[in-house]
C-alpha cells in the first residue's frame, strides 16, 4: 500500500512540473505577441503593404508599424519602443509621381532613438516614385550632424 501512495505522489509531482513548464511557455508566447503587436493607432508593416525602410548611419532600419498619414498628418514609422522615423506626408489631392519635398526646409523630418542623441538641422529630400490607387510609394534620404539616413523607401495608403 505504501508503494501505491509513493507511485501516486511521484506521478502527481511530475504532472505538476509539466504544467508549470507549459504555463511558462504560454507566458513567453503571450509576451512575444504583446511585444510584436503594433502600437495603438498604427498599422503593422508587411512586405506588400505598409512599409518603411532605410539605412541609418549604414545600418538597416525597418519599421514594424506605421501611423497612417491621415491620422498624423505625417508618415511615422516605428520600431517598437526603440526608435521612430517621422517625415512629411504628401496630401492625396496633391500627390503625383515625381513630386519632391525638401526635408528640413518647411517639410518635417525627425529621427528618434531610445536613449540616443538629439538630432537637429535636418536636410534631405523625399520623392513620390509610384501611385497605385490610394497607395503611394516613394524614396527619401536626409542628414543631420551625426546622422545619415539613406536608401529610404516607404509605401503608405493616403
Amino acid at each position: 500500500m505504501k508503494q501505491y501512495f509513493l507511485i501516486l505522489a511521484t506521478l502527481l509531482t511530475m504532472s505538476a512540473c509539466n504544467g508549470q513548464s507549459s504555463a511558462y511557455e504560454e507566458a513567453k508566447k503571450t509576451e512575444a505577441a504583446i511585444k510584436d503587436a503594433p502600437r495603438p493607432g498604427t498599422v503593422k508593416t508587411t512586405s506588400g503593404g505598409w512599409t518603411m525602410t532605410a539605412k541609418v548611419n549604414g545600418k538597416q532600419w525597418t519599421a514594424t508599424s506605421i501611423m497612417p498619414p491621415a491620422a498624423a498628418g505625417t508618415i511615422v514609422g516605428y520600431v517598437g519602443g526603440e526608435s521612430y522615423l517621422m517625415m512629411y506626408s504628401f496630401e492625396k489631392r496633391s500627390a503625383k509621381v515625381g513630386r519632391q519635398a525638401k526635408l528640413g526646409d518647411g517639410y518635417s523630418v525627425d529621427y528618434w532613438i531610445n536613449d540616443g542623441p538629439v538630432y537637429s538641422k535636418y536636410k534631405g529630400i523625399m520623392e513620390i516614385t509610384a501611385i497605385n490607387g490610394d497607395w503611394v510609394e516613394g524614396k527619401f534620404q536626409f542628414t543631420a550632424p551625426g546622422l545619415t539616413v539613406t536608401d529610404g523607401f516607404y509605401r503608405v495608403q493616403l
